[in-house]
């Protein structure tokens, strides 16, 4: 990373903060937050589980007709997302998913979602991620990621919601 904008900014986040680079983008340093459905749980990187909570949100968006408890868990997992909650990110799905009826619908989101990041190639841009997610400077993606950094989780969350996770708490 380098020019301007890291020039200008960083060095007073420095003074005062410790940063975190893992191939995105410095931000502040980020947890890992839990994800549990069915007493399983997947551990992963908040920024991971933002960008896969706006990509759902997305996804539910661009349906033609979205059931009111969708509605809900759509509102909530926008909010997760918009928060940036350092550690606490919780998509709450045994809130939302109360039969099967419901996880079908979820789990086919998940694949959208995972589908959606498989047709980006190899790289998600830093523009697309950005835009995704509504960052602002600082806390902007400042390069391209790895699309394999957010496969992983999202092969992960179908699994967990698929209920074929084989340990109680995996990591993506």
């Amino acid at each position: 990373m380098g020019g301007l904008l890291a020039e200008a900014v960083l060095p007073r986040y420095l003074s005062t903060r410790k940063l975190e680079f893992f191939g995105t983008s410095p931000r502040l340093t980020m947890g890992h937050s839990l994800v549990s459905f069915r007493e399983q749980s997947i551990c992963a990187k908040d920024y991971k589980i933002e960008v896969w909570l706006f990509l759902a949100v997305r996804e539910i968006d661009r349906s033609p007709e979205i059931p009111s408890w969708l509605q809900e868990a759509c509102a909530f997992w926008r909010e997760q997302a918009e928060l940036h909650i350092n550690g606490c990110l919780d998509p709450d799905f045994d809130r939302f998913i109360t039969n099967e009826e419901r996880l079908q619908v979820v789990c086919q989101i998940a694949q959208r979602v995972h589908e959606s990041l498989t047709a980006h190639g190899d790289k998600l841009s830093k523009n697309f991620l950005n835009q995704l997610c509504g960052c602002t400077p600082p806390n902007v993606f400042y390069i391209d990621n790895d699309t394999e950094l957010y496969l992983k989780l999202s092969s992960a969350m179908i699994k967990l919601l698929e209920g074929r996770q084989t340990q109680q708490l995996d990591y993506a």
